[in-house]
């Protein structure tokens, strides 16, 4: 998901949003690369939720225990 997909799903400026998701990426619960925009013209910070974190609520989620396939490794 792009920081642009956050803040129309979420609704907050973008600079609240980017100011909230960098505490996640430094606790590593979000993990943040960079790819093309939308358009294909320029850069996009994109975020998914880490490996770990899906693992911890997998059995929440009514998942078997075990590790996910994050889109990267798929």
């Amino acid at each position: 998901m792009t920081l642009a997909q956050l803040v129309d799903v979420t609704g907050p400026a973008r600079n609240v949003a980017a100011q909230t998701d960098d505490p996640l990426v430094a606790r590593g619960i979000l993990i943040e690369e960079m790819g093309k925009n939308s358009m294909g013209r320029g850069m996009a910070r994109q975020f998914q939720i880490a490996p770990a974190v899906l693992e911890a609520v997998a059995p929440l989620m009514g998942e078997p225990i075990g590790r996910s396939k994050t889109k990267a490794e798929t």
